[in-house]
């Protein structure tokens, strides 16, 4: 939910960065040196690449790099040793009996998360002490607790705090139905879930909070 952070927020994922250089054609990695060039095999069909962007064909023969001249991949490689992300550079490209001079850059780093998400990340910890139940969280808006005999004592109120706000007091009843959907669900003979308490932190977490101010 789009409530302002209420807790510590420490965010686990971490931002990754790549520099690579990376021109977006497949090359043919088993050039002839005897022969002009590397040759095109192909090139990628979308994206943001030198390749595209220079309007590399199949068959385009790449005979010059920054003014050395280009038999095989590795005399590429050799040519672009020291170049980094971001670099302009000159190519000279072969195509049908003419020799096209190129200038384009390689691509700036790409940042990315170590986990893709489209959602901003929340968190909560709980903690238990016999029948009370502290939530610390940040943007969730819904949270259902599971409760066993062996946590808690059902002929005694469950009482729960948010943030360090109070949210929910009461008894909560058992349910056969509840324990065998959680059993089937898990398989889990070790922890039979007998009951389930769900809570709308929005419902119940923020009237509290605006009240606080």
């Amino acid at each position: 939910v789009a409530w302002p952070l209420l807790g510590p927020d420490i965010d686990h994922n971490l931002v990754l960065m790549s520099d690579r250089l990376v021109f977006g054609f497949f090359p043919d990695y088993e050039g002839d040196e005897e022969s002009p060039g590397v040759l095109v095999t192909g090139v990628l069909e979308d994206g943001d690449y030198p390749s595209i962007r220079m309007g590399f064909q199949e068959g385009d023969l790449i005979v010059g790099f920054e003014g050395e001249t280009i038999s095989v991949m590795s005399d590429l490689y050799a040519a672009m040793e020291g170049m980094a992300a971001g670099d302009g550079f000159t190519l000279d490209l072969l195509r049908d009996g003419e020799v096209l001079h190129l200038t384009d850059h390689f691509n700036p780093p790409q940042y990315y998360w170590l986990f893709p998400r489209e959602l901003p990340a929340v968190s909560i910890k709980v903690t238990r002490n016999c029948n009370s139940f502290d939530i610390e969280t940040n943007r969730v808006g819904v949270v259902s607790l599971l409760l066993s005999p062996e946590m808690v004592d059902f002929e005694q109120p469950v009482r729960v705090s948010c943030n360090g706000l109070p949210v929910f007091e009461g008894r909560v009843s058992e349910s056969p139905d509840i324990l065998l959907e959680h059993f089937v669900d898990t398989m889990d003979r070790t922890r039979l879930y007998t009951a389930e308490l769900t809570l709308d932190l929005e419902d119940l977490l923020m009237p509290l909070l605006v009240d606080a101010e």
